[in-house]
């Protein structure tokens, strides 16, 4: 059944724009579900560009390929350590006024792409692709519209002038030998603050474990300990110098990058210009690109920002537009909020409302988090694989908006319809240009194949090789960043919930009774023969001093044991009358 349109609604957004709403409306209506996957612009860097990426406190500088490498192929260093893609990834990018470190989604590779060099009189130089956007002083500009003697923003690594004063925090440090399995500096010395909390973790008082660490090279190989490059121990309040036990905790690097604003300890970079020196072509090679969070499309290569498109508010053009060509009348904002979706169990009580209507569309919007095909053996996934073969009959728009193709589940992947690529945002025109695609999978040949869209003109149907759609209206704009802020937040707790939760059972089996010393052992063994001579326990255990025993003893008992107060007992015994003489006279 063909549902009355508004064509006039739809008349003020770009050409390209109406073709695709038309087309995926067309769909629908015919019965059937859209699912459209969108992600960032497939651009556009030579595979030898120069990034530098920020993983817990290191700054490490490679080529983007090497980088696509490790993030996408198993990859054990030369310790034998495996490359642990969990942990956040941060590139530097103009933010409007400074250079500071933003999070990445992810690398990607291009293909084999045609690329030209640009070479600035500062002599940086880079390798992209002719549609990549490169910053000006004015505007974002493609590298082959740009001309000799163009300034182009570059990066510094040096902070903005300040002529503020400053005190760098140190920790103090003690030196403790080596039989501290991770005492690895030239002076010996161990952070003070993890020494209390490697006490606190095996029971022990402070003072004990510094002797132990000085003086007992066997016990130390029974001790638990910090490893410093998989944990930190954080100072709660900020302040280096409070090292009361309730006052640290630990936690993982990249939580520890939560705990600290990521750019608070970051030389930001004020950004320099430099004229455009030449412009040539190299040839074909291997290109990949860098999908970077909301809001900072952009990225620093080689010292030059590079442009890194978002996808968001393309989506978010359709969405409205096909409303519009439902309806006849603006979206209402409530209706955007609520068909804008970040975690996949909202998304499955949508689809399962028993009230849900036909020709609904939704923007399901970072759904990487949840349908990571790294994850794809979890519960969501099986559920989203049922969901999205078995929903034919509710006749919904749905678009995924994802940093990589790669990142949706494989077989999700094959019931994709459409793919739309996000590939400039160009604000002075007011528009966003994209690539859209009608999927194909063969399974003969387990593949999927793109096709660009036609649509007629007259005789003629010309392909559709790129679409422009318009920029939405600020209070839809501002609405969905909210949204958007709102689920970065609530992801952030959760990671620290999860992380704390893994904290915890590492620690349970600590909670009941601490390790002894050698020495501490044979008084217990006096203990339990009923030993109660602090004299002879002593001697067994060959302490110089009666009075050692006694500190032992409480020693013992903050580790959980039930030793009784031998030493005060002792004392009175010692100074007492022995009533039992009298009874024989």
């Amino acid at each position: 059944m063909t549902r009355k349109t508004y064509p006039e609604a739809i008349a003020h957004l770009p050409t390209t724009e109406q073709a695709v709403i038309k087309r995926i409306f067309n769909r629908v209506d015919s019965g059937k579900n859209a699912l459209i996957a969108v992600v960032g612009a497939t651009g556009c860097l030579s595979g030898d560009t120069k990034i530098k990426i920020s993983r817990h406190k290191n700054t490490t500088t490679r080529t983007i390929r090497e980088w696509y490498k490790k993030q996408h192929i198993d990859y054990v260093n030369k310790n034998g350590k495996i490359w642990d893609r969990t942990v956040p990834m941060s590139i530097r990018s103009f933010d409007g006024a400074e250079i500071r470190l933003h999070k990445i989604n992810d690398i990607v590779y291009s293909g084999n792409k045609k690329v030209y060099e640009l070479r600035l009189k500062n002599g940086f130089t880079i390798k992209a692709t002719a549609d990549h956007q490169i910053k000006t002083r004015d505007d974002w500009v493609e590298l082959q519209n740009l001309k000799t003697g163009d300034l182009i923003m570059c990066d510094t690594p040096n902070p903005a002038a300040s002529n503020r004063k400053r005190i760098k925090l140190r920790d103090i440090g003690l030196c403790v030998g080596k039989n501290h399995p991770y005492n690895t500096r030239k002076n010996g010395e161990i952070e003070v603050h993890r020494l209390i909390y490697e006490a606190e973790l095996n029971n022990l008082e402070f003072t004990e474990y510094l002797d132990i660490l000085l003086n007992e090279p066997e016990i130390c190989k029974t001790l638990k300990y910090i490893n410093p490059q998989e944990w930190i121990i954080h100072h709660k309040d900020g302040n280096h110098y409070n090292n009361s036990i309730d006052n640290l905790e630990k936690i993982k690097p990249s939580e520890h990058h939560l705990k600290h604003n990521l750019y608070s300890n970051f030389s930001q970079g004020a950004p320099k210009f430099s004229e455009v020196e030449s412009i040539k072509l190299v040839g074909i090679e291997d290109t990949y690109d860098i999908c970077c969070e909301e809001p900072h499309h952009n990225f620093v290569a080689n010292n030059i920002v590079v442009h890194n498109s978002g996808k968001s508010y393309a989506v978010l053009s359709i969405q409205r537009g096909l409303y519009l060509y439902q309806h006849g009348v603006e979206p209402p904002l409530e209706y955007m909020k609520s068909h804008c979706l970040f975690k996949a169990k909202d998304f499955l009580e949508q689809m399962m409302r028993k009230d849900l209507r036909p020709m609904e569309t939704w923007l399901y919007d970072e759904s990487g988090v949840d349908l990571n095909s790294k994850n794809h053996a979890s519960a969501y996934n099986k559920v989203m694989n049922f969901l999205v073969q078995t929903f034919r009959h509710l006749q919904q728009i749905v678009f995924f908006t994802l940093p990589s193709f790669s990142f949706l589940d494989k077989s999700i992947r094959k019931m994709i319809h459409y793919r739309l690529e996000t590939t400039k945002l160009k604000k002075s025109k007011k528009i966003n240009k994209c690539k859209f695609f009608r999927l194909q999978y063969s399974e003969d040949k387990d593949k999927i194949y793109k096709h660009c869209l036609k649509i007629k003109m007259g005789k003629y149907s010309p392909k559709l090789r790129g679409i422009n759609t318009a920029l939405v209206p600020k209070p839809f704009a501002e609405q969905y960043e909210e949204q958007k802020e709102q689920f970065n937040e609530d992801y952030k707790k959760k990671l620290h919930n999860t992380l704390q939760v893994v904290e915890n059972k590492e620690e349970q089996q600590f909670t009941r009774h601490g390790r002894l010393t050698e020495r501490q052992e044979i008084i217990w063994e006096c203990i339990q023969e009923g030993i109660t001579d602090r004299e002879v326990i002593k001697e067994k255990a060959g302490f110089k001093l009666a009075k050692q025993v006694s500190e032992n003893l409480k020693f013992m008992r903050n580790k959980g044991y039930n030793v009784p107060r031998l030493g005060k007992s002792l004392e009175k015994k010692d100074n007492a009358i022995d009533t039992s003489t009298f009874a024989t006279l």
